[in-house]
């Protein structure tokens, strides 16, 4: 609302707007997509002959997507420059999404484990052990990369002195937070010695490559120039490692 009050009195509109047409975005989804809920014996939405875990499995999809919205309107809301949302409470945001998302994988997985389904896609014997070890370093890896950018790096300081950030862990990679997150992601998609899921780990990379490219980079380019193309050519984007030049 804050950001209508050039509307005068329909400083609300927006905001009632958005609120309503949410609503019933997800209702229509809800009346749409046959789901069925825990402990449920009867599916809801449009009659079909889809299994009771995979109406599950949509079930709890449903019940994901406003929690994707809401971390989409806290970035959307820090790209476009508001002071109120800041990178770390967006992320923080994300974080604490994923973390209450864990039981939910809990919920979907163990009758999809129950009816024998938990073997598609894995490997077995020594492909086992060796992606667990990779997946392992990557997740404790990841771990401390977030960690370092996010509460040892004192970006604070430089961005209320308006100065690009490049020593300590920038001098290494240039996005440490999402790089560390995706590192994180990377390493326990590994573990789960599933070959559906290394698809996966690309596909993540290379969206937040594009995502990156196209918002952030974009915005550091206008703020520094030259200064950030050449801190571009000293350090990669993700992946933690000095080129030489």
């Amino acid at each position: 609302m804050d950001m209508a009050e050039d509307k005068g009195k329909l400083v609300f509109l927006p905001a009632v707007i958005g609120f309503w047409c949410g609503i019933l975005f997800l209702l229509l989804l809800d009346t749409l997509i046959p789901h069925l809920h825990m402990n449920a014996e009867k599916a809801e939405g449009v009659p079909s002959k889809l299994a009771r875990t995979t109406m599950m499995v949509l079930a709890v999809t449903l019940h994901n997507i406003p929690e994707g919205m809401a971390v989409g309107i806290v970035y959307a809301g820090f790209l476009s420059g508001s002071a109120e949302m800041s990178a770390g409470g967006a992320f923080a945001l994300a974080l604490g999404i994923a973390i209450q998302n864990f039981p939910e994988g809990a919920i979907i997985s163990m009758p999809l484990h129950a009816e024998g389904k938990s073997k598609i896609g894995t490997v077995s014997g020594f492909p086992t052990i060796l992606l667990c070890a990779v997946g392992i370093i990557l997740t404790l890896t990841g771990i401390v990369i977030w960690f370092t950018g996010a509460m040892r790096s004192d970006m604070d300081e430089n961005i209320k002195e308006n100065r690009l950030k490049t020593n300590g862990i920038y001098a290494w990679l240039r996005n440490p937070m999402y790089s560390g997150l995706w590192i994180l992601i990377s390493g326990i998609s590994l573990m789960w010695h599933n070959v559906f899921l290394i698809p996966v780990i690309f596909i993540n990379w290379y969206m937040m490559t594009v995502v990156l490219k196209n918002t952030e980079e974009k915005w550091l380019r206008d703020l520094y120039g030259q200064e950030y193309d050449d801190y571009c050519k000293r350090v990669n984007r993700c992946i933690p490692w000095k080129r030489t030049l």
